[in-house]
This record gives C-alpha cells, sequence and structure tokens, in this order.
C-alpha cells in the first residue's frame, strides 16, 4: 500500500469533531441551578469523594471535576448536545438510531479514505496505524474519533432521507465532466486599463460579437484571430494561462456567459464561454450509473453539518451549569 500525505480538503470532515456544526448560541439557552456533581460510584465512598491521597493528605475529585470542566466541558458539551439532537431528530422521523460496531467500522474506513489516498486496499492494521498517526496529528482522542463516527452515521442516516440529496441528470453530466475532465472552450479581451475592459464587458453582454471584440480592443496577440485561449479543464489547463483566468473561466456556468473583469498584473480581462465540450475518451453511458452513486454520496457528505447547523439553530438549549454557561457567553461576546 502506498501512503500519501493528508488530503487537505478531506480533513473538512474533522470539523464536527472539534465541533459539531455550529456554535451553539448562549443567547437562546435558558440557566437552571447547578446541581452537585455526583461519582458514579457510592456517594459516601472514599473513592466518590477523593482522587487520591499525597503523604497523607487528600486530594478530592472535586478539583479534578472542575479542572476537566474548565478545560474540555463546553466541547464535550456541544458534541453530548449534538448527539442528542440528532438522535431526537431520527425518533422523529421514525428512523433507527442505535449504531452497531460494524456500522462505525464502515464510517471509519469511509472516513479514512476521505483523508488518505490508497493505491490498494489497506488491511485493517494499516488503517488502524493511518488513524493513530491522523488522531496523534490533529491531537483527538480515540473516544472523540469514535464518537464523531457514530455521530456521522446517524447523520448520513438523515441526509439519507433528505429530498435534497435527489440526483438530477443535470448532477450527473457536471460530474461526468469534471470527473473525466472536459474541456472549455473560452475567448478573451485583455485590456490595458479597466476603463476599456468595462466598455469590452458591456458590449460583450449587450450581444456583441466577441471575437470583433478581441480583434479591436484585445492587446493580446490572440485578438487577432478571435481571442481564444488554450482549452481549460476542470481538472487541468495550460501552464501558460495564469491562475486567475482558469478560475475565471471555471467559473462561467453556460455557453455566452462573460466573465466579470479579472486584473492580471497590469491588464484587465474579459472572458467570454464559448463552449463545453464532454470528455472525449469516455462514454457517458457507461459511467452514469457509477456517477450518480458518486454524485449522491457527494451530496450525503455536503448535507451533514448542514442538516447538524439546522438542528442547532431550532433547539432549545438550556446549559444548566455556570461554568458551560460562562464559556458559552464569553464565546458569543468575544
Amino acid at each position: 500500500m502506498k501512503r500519501t500525505t493528508l488530503w487537505r480538503t478531506g480533513l473538512c470532515l474533522l470539523a464536527v469533531v472539534a465541533a459539531p456544526g455550529c456554535e451553539m448560541d448562549a443567547r437562546r439557552t435558558t440557566v437552571e441551578p447547578r446541581q452537585p456533581v455526583q461519582s458514579p460510584e457510592a456517594p459516601h465512598s472514599e473513592a466518590a469523594s477523593v482522587l487520591a491521597r499525597v503523604n497523607g493528605r487528600a486530594i478530592p475529585m472535586d478539583a479534578l471535576y472542575d479542572a476537566l470542566l474548565r478545560d474540555n466541558g463546553l466541547r464535550v458539551a456541544q458534541q453530548l448536545i449534538a448527539d442528542e439532537l440528532v438522535r431526537q431528530e431520527l425518533q422523529a422521523r421514525g428512523l433507527p438510531a442505535n449504531v452497531t460496531d460494524r456500522d462505525r467500522e464502515i464510517e471509519n474506513r469511509r472516513a479514512l479514505t476521505k483523508v488518505f489516498q490508497f493505491d490498494e486496499t489497506p488491511t485493517p492494521e494499516q488503517l488502524d496505524g493511518l488513524l493513530n498517526q491522523l488522531l496523534a496529528q490533529k491531537n483527538i482522542t480515540r473516544r472523540t474519533w469514535d464518537a464523531t463516527m457514530t455521530r456521522n452515521v446517524l447523520l448520513t442516516r438523515l441526509a439519507e432521507h433528505d429530498p435534497r440529496v435527489d440526483v438530477t441528470d443535470e448532477d450527473i453530466r457536471r460530474a461526468f465532466f469534471e470527473e473525466y475532465d472536459g474541456k472549455l472552450k473560452v475567448r478573451h479581451v485583455q485590456a490595458p486599463t479597466m476603463v476599456i475592459a468595462q466598455e469590452v464587458t458591456e458590449k460583450a453582454r449587450d450581444g456583441e460579437d466577441f471575437a470583433q471584440l478581441a480583434f479591436q480592443y484585445s492587446t493580446n496577440p490572440s485578438g487577432k484571430t478571435g481571442g481564444w485561449l488554450p482549452d481549460i479543464g476542470p481538472r487541468t489547463a495550460p501552464e501558460t494561462v495564469p491562475p486567475p483566468i482558469i478560475q475565471a473561466a471555471r467559473a462561467l456556468k453556460k455557453p455566452g456567459d462573460v466573465s466579470n473583469i479579472v486584473q492580471v498584473g497590469s491588464n484587465f480581462h474579459v472572458l467570454k464561454l464559448e463552449e463545453i465540450v464532454p470528455p472525449e475518451k469516455v462514454k457517458f453511458s457507461d459511467v452514469k450509473g457509477k456517477l450518480r452513486f458518486i454524485v449522491r454520496d457527494k451530496k450525503i457528505d455536503r448535507l451533514q453539518p448542514v442538516i447538524m447547523k439546522e438542528l442547532i439553530n431550532k433547539a432549545q438549549i438550556e446549559y444548566v451549569d455556570p461554568v458551560i454557561r460562562s464559556r458559552v457567553r464569553r464565546g458569543a461576546t468575544s
């Protein structure tokens, strides 16, 4: 198995590890008196009240509870609240809220696959090693990771029943173009001043012939042949084309679209998308089913934090503990 560096875009899935999707607003909370912390053991036993004895002097458990509460209480509290909100929503929709070890195992492999790239399927031992490496890098505990995998399983369950994950033919064709690197055929005008670029933009959007505008206004040699740029793909692009122009070209959605003015150095550029050329080496019919699955999977991933944020925003959350409540208020006013 070949192991590569962390995939930067994949790390976004770890956002739920640190916080459950968005900040929980202290202004929507109510307050109740704090109840004393109880140890899980018998309340009158020494283990319930004493952490340790040092040279005969006791360190009370309350000291440990307070330290943990002040250092990590808000983060853990938000994770527990997120879990409760997701389970309540599943129950309200009549969906199962239980998660098996097998469910977590599948989600764990899926999450790590999005972070690491593999040339071949890793063994369970290799996955465990990569996970330990990732947790050490991000300073995340295994308990927190496992809790996040559980929540992701439940959020996926909610997302799968959300109409926002429905896949259209347009979604699949866009994925076909992006996955197999179709081409954008784009013209541009390179203008020496913003004033000229604005004039070109207005005329282009009024429907004047862009090739003629390029011939008339462009200071780039391509203007003499209609202002053509080399073909630009969603994955690849010529090294001779500056990155701001590539970005502007990829932002054009349909033939006829004219870009906003793009400044590169001392020049100003206006682009027009003339044609979208589908991939030529792969047949759409051969990969349509595969792409439908890929598109839906990506929609589910993107929808999970959205659902989490929606659940938090509509919930009435009561922070009872004054230490946690003060941390929330400080965060809301900072």
